[in-house]
């Protein structure tokens, strides 16, 4: 029953895309999980404002405000391994230093993050070449480009942020960070488009998913809110 109850929460909860029929078959079936969660449903039902789970999203609301504070109520540690080296101390010293401004800077960004990982089940979060921090407002508007032969890698993210009749498209591969920018000029309503291409200075595309409630096999999060969803 338990197992059932699962199932259907992914089902009702749960954003799909069909790419042709085939035969299901047990033995066939794909190693990972590609189910994403429908970032817009989670984020209504913790509010309240799903018609019937009015109750539950308060009190998941409550409870995911609790376990927030509860995993970075408090600024979180981050320091080097000791060593014995008496020439190398004084250098982990400073760096544990820069470390503990650096975590206290960002400690707002780390209860945003944990807050919406938890509603949601993902968060993706985008390291700048300065080392700044941004958190992607919609985790729905991220775009992933995974290698077919390990899933879990991704090498490329599209992320498409639109206000009003602007729309931002960044997109970021191993090597180059893509920025076009479309709006409607007020003066004229002409639509105008600007393209920026820049080296990130990283290795990998610089976009970190965090995922809640994942199994190892899964692509994606689970929200942590869908527990109360039979209430």
């Amino acid at each position: 029953m338990n197992f059932i109850k699962r199932v259907l929460t992914q089902v009702l909860g749960g954003t799909f895309v069909v790419t042709r029929d085939r035969p299901v078959s047990i033995g066939l079936a794909d190693t990972y999980d590609n189910y994403r969660p429908d970032y817009v449903f989670w984020d209504k039902f913790h509010k309240g404002q799903i018609n019937g789970y009015q109750a539950a999203g308060v009190l998941v609301s409550s409870a995911v405000e609790t376990l927030t504070s509860y995993v970075v109520g408090r600024s979180v540690s981050v320091k080097l391994r000791a060593v014995e080296n008496q020439r190398v101390q004084a250098k982990v010293e400073y760096t544990n230093k820069k470390l503990r401004e650096f975590m206290r800077s960002i400690q707002a960004l780390l209860l945003v993050m944990a807050k919406d990982t938890f509603t949601l089940g993902d968060q993706f979060v985008v390291v700048g070449p300065t080392g700044d921090l941004f958190v992607v407002p919609d985790p729905g508007s991220v775009e992933i480009y995974r290698d077919p032969a390990n899933p879990t890698q991704a090498y490329k993210y599209v992320i498409t942020i639109k206000a009003g009749t602007t729309k931002i498209v960044e997109t970021y591969d191993s090597v180059w960070r893509t920025v076009e920018r479309s709006w409607v000029d007020d003066n004229t309503g002409v639509q105008k488009t600007q393209r920026s291409k820049t080296k990130h200075g990283f290795d990998t595309p610089p976009v970190v998913h965090f995922k809640s409630n994942a199994s190892s096999n899964e692509l994606y999060g689970r929200p942590f809110v869908e527990l109360a969803k039979p209430i």
